[in-house]
């Protein structure tokens, strides 16, 4: 069952944006906490309230927001044949819901071959 099903959403920061000293990573310099949430809202509140700055933390670097695009955005989606539901026509279709939305906001929809990245 999808993550969307279980009421259950990650919001992963950049690198850095999140203090990492009081947690173990993995990878120091590439590491970052994850929030989980019932709602994309809720996700969103808790990261901006564990935002912070340290300067004793290597890692950390403030936030440089950037805007998507308002003209010239190109969305990647998987080729036919990578596209794998396995029997769940209800994330199939929204997949497809997604690329038409983002489509009929004026994305440009660019097929890749996610095949070598397996």
């Amino acid at each position: 069952m999808p993550a969307a099903c279980q009421n259950l959403v990650g919001i992963k920061p950049t690198v850095g944006l999140l203090l990492n000293t009081s947690a173990v990573p993995a990878g120091r310099s590439v590491d970052c906490v994850t929030i989980f949430a019932t709602t994309v809202g809720d996700g969103v509140a808790v990261r901006k309230i564990a935002e912070g700055f340290d300067a004793a933390d290597p890692f950390l670097r403030r936030a440089n927001w950037a805007n998507l695009p308002k003209t010239d955005l190109r969305i990647g989606v998987l080729d036919d044949p990578e596209r794998e539901f396995f029997g769940n026509a209800e994330v199939e279709k929204l997949y497809d819901a997604a690329i038409d939305n983002a489509r009929s906001l004026g994305a440009t929809i660019v097929p890749f071959d996610y095949a070598p990245l397996r």
